[in-house]
């Protein structure tokens, strides 16, 4: 019996949408996440079949507007709080 090799990145995006349930799953065992944004995440869920990672990324955004958030600089490394190394 001949074995086929998954195809490149395969394994690894399995284990993306495993990663990507999983953390679906910790959000939504939230006791203290407000209602509105579990029945949000469970209707993105819904639209989304199959597809973790875009349901996740329109929860997110319905979670936080993109203008409110500072802004991006790849070159920066973030802020460190005081007292960190």
């Amino acid at each position: 019996m001949d074995h086929v090799a998954p195809p490149v990145g395969a394994a690894h995006d399995g284990l993306l949408q495993f990663q990507l349930r999983r953390l679906i799953n910790e959000i939504l065992a939230d006791p203290d996440l407000d209602p509105d944004m579990y029945f949000s995440l469970l209707e993105h869920l819904a639209e989304n079949p199959g597809h973790p990672d875009q349901a996740l990324l329109n929860y997110l955004r319905d979670v936080q507007d993109p203008a409110e958030l500072p802004p991006y600089n790849a070159g920066r490394k973030p802020a460190m709080p005081p007292g960190e190394p």
